[in-house]
């Protein structure tokens, strides 16, 4: 099923990878995420994987980073229970989906409703 049908945008796989790349190389990356040129480069590698998308640094990538940002933190919480301290979640890697039982989805989502999303939700980009 491709990413748009999941509720994701066509620009979104390839600024991970950009992501992904720019880490790897160590020149975008600094102790706390990324430096400020991170934007720019990734600009400019969207323009090859995506020439008439339009995105620009600001304010398309940055929100976009912010957003991906957001709901890894949520699926890495529900799957890590570090942060609420619940357990009994995985991620499968097959379909990136969160797994657990009904019934910790259940006692879960009455503290965390706002992770009701990740229940039949793919993350296809939780390991990048």
């Amino acid at each position: 099923m491709p990413l748009e049908e999941r509720g994701f945008t066509r620009e979104e796989a390839p600024l991970v990878h950009a992501m992904y790349k720019m880490v790897g190389l160590g020149v975008y990356k600094c102790d706390n995420g990324f430096k400020p040129e991170y934007l720019n480069h990734s600009k400019e590698m969207l323009k090859i994987s995506c020439p008439t998308s339009g995105i620009k640094a600001k304010p398309h990538i940055e929100s976009k980073v912010k957003v991906l940002k957001k709901q890894w933190s949520k699926v890495n919480d529900m799957i890590t229970g570090i942060k609420h301290g619940y357990s009994g979640f995985g991620f499968n890697s097959n379909t990136n989906m969160v797994i657990c039982t009904h019934d910790v989805w259940d006692v879960y989502l009455k503290s965390f409703s706002d992770a009701k999303e990740w229940r039949k939700k793919s993350f296809p980009f939780y390991n990048d």
